[in-house]
């Protein structure tokens, strides 16, 4: 098996697994309570993020539209009364991670200025 104790394959099998099970990309939180093989954190340190591992396992929507983005983050100030925490907004949200955030719009704040949305 080389260096790695679970191959990059067997980690993907997990994470693809789950994701049939959930219809969707699981989130770091849910991958850690399925109590699988291997932890959300092997991942990310594997493959240098949690979405470039879902990305490697074929999970994530290869370009997301930036109005789609807007949408989520504008869904969960709604669904808050307020302008939502990162945290929170990564919390919810399994289409949309903060990763995505960050490359269309460079920040968390510059998203939050996008959306109209004053922090």
């Amino acid at each position: 098996m080389g260096r790695w104790r679970f191959p990059n394959s067997m980690l993907i099998e997990q994470v693809q697994m789950l994701a049939k099970e959930y219809g969707r990309a699981p989130t770091e939180q849910e991958f850690d309570k399925s109590r699988l093989t291997v932890s959300a954190e092997m991942c990310v340190r594997r493959f240098g993020s949690w979405y470039a591992f879902l990305e490697r396992a074929g999970l994530v929507p290869k370009d997301v539209p930036d109005e789609k983005i807007i949408e989520r983050v504008l869904l969960k100030a709604c669904e808050l009364g307020r302008v939502p925490t990162e945290a929170e907004f990564e919390e919810s949200n399994e289409a949309v991670t903060l990763e995505m955030c960050y490359r269309h719009f460079g920040s968390w704040r510059q998203l939050l200025d996008a959306a109209g949305l004053k922090y």
